[in-house]
């Protein structure tokens, strides 16, 4: 099987929607029931996307003739709280099932870092839901260290 990783243009937008869509679906079912899906057609969804597809990084996986994987991502404002001014955030990225395991995520990573340093980047984040152990795994590969624990509760349910 051949992979070719090839940068994202404007007349990829409705492809990367609908990747991600198919990643919001299964992290729904997966790690947070409260991800609406449909957010990436939406208003919100489109924005953001149109604008990483100008601004930032968007990379597009192909094999076997069709897409099979996306990553986006792009340059953060500085925080006003730290001394990197350079900081760069993976934004999201998912691979259909069935091309999973093949080397096709660490292409895409890959095209991201590079696109990283030629930015300048300094400092580069990923989010992952805590209970995606592989995905954390995945990334730990690279280099990304556990840095941040986000918690959160349901106030009705919550335990005193």
């Amino acid at each position: 099987m051949k992979i070719t990783i090839r940068r994202a243009g404007l007349t990829d937008l409705k492809t990367i929607q609908r990747l991600s869509y198919l990643l919001f679906k299964k992290e729904h079912v997966e790690y947070d029931s409260t991800l609406d899906a449909t957010w990436t057609f939406g208003k919100k969804g489109t924005k953001y996307f149109t604008d990483v597809l100008k601004k930032g990084f968007a990379a597009i996986a192909e094999a076997d003739g069709k897409t099979v994987g996306y990553i986006v991502g792009g340059k953060l404002p500085p925080y006003s709280y730290r001394t990197t001014k350079r900081t760069a955030e993976l934004g999201n990225m998912f691979i259909v099932k069935g091309y999973r395991k093949k080397g096709i995520g660490t292409k895409l990573i890959r095209a991201f870092l590079e696109w990283c340093k030629k930015e300048g980047c300094k400092h580069i984040e990923i989010e992952a839901f805590a209970a995606n152990k592989k995905g954390i795994k995945f990334y730990h590969k690279f280099g990304f260290k556990d840095y941040a624990l986000l918690l959160e509760m349901n106030p009705e349910n919550k335990r005193v």
